[in-house]
């Protein structure tokens, strides 16, 4: 399929866009549109070909791709803003603006989404949970070790107790929220 859509119809929809040979509106889009779905179903084929095993790193790529896919326009669109005067090359500043980017959206994915409550609701559960669990217990020890006894270090006690509870709960598959809120 990919041979097919590399030698065959991207020249032929290249060519009826923009060639000598400029056809029909509707035959240049029909040629575009099999272009776009030969390298789909051809890229997918290709990647089930080659990936299978599991691999963590894909896989990680795999569960990031829905943030960056919501989070990335505001980004790139402050990127080309702030980018559009400096005196550089336009394929120097696309470069640099989709590396940026891409590591500003991966980090903020680790940090505010892959093991906190934004993520369990994007991934719909509590896939995570366990290395959040652990976190909020090393928190819960580390206060009481270190004799923190304010009001607003109980709140959070009391708070991390609640959250660790409905974890283990929905992690030994007694769930406190039924099945069909918790994928709503």
């Amino acid at each position: 399929m990919l041979p097919f859509s590399s030698l065959i119809a991207f020249p032929l929809a290249l060519d009826a866009t923009y060639g000598e040979h400029r056809t029909a509106l509707l035959v240049s889009a029909c040629l575009q549109a099999v272009y776009t779905w030969s390298m789909i179903y051809g890229s997918a084929g290709l990647f089930r070909r080659l990936m299978r095993k599991d691999n963590r790193r894909i896989r990680y790529v795999s569960d990031s791709a829905y943030w960056l896919y919501l989070m990335h326009p505001p980004l790139v669109l402050l990127g080309q803003s702030t980018m559009k005067d400096w005196p550089l090359s336009a394929s120097v500043k696309f470069i640099g603006l989709n590396l940026v980017v891409m590591a500003l959206l991966i980090v903020s994915y680790q940090i505010f989404v892959r093991y906190m409550p934004i993520g369990w609701t994007v991934f719909g559960g509590w896939r995570f949970a366990s290395i959040t669990v652990v976190m909020m217990v090393a928190f819960r020890r580390a206060a009481s070790l270190l004799g923190c006894s304010g009001s607003r270090t109980r709140e959070w006690v009391v708070q991390l107790d609640t959250v660790m509870a409905i974890a283990s709960a929905t992690t030994s598959g007694d769930s406190p929220v039924p099945p069909a809120a918790a994928h709503a």
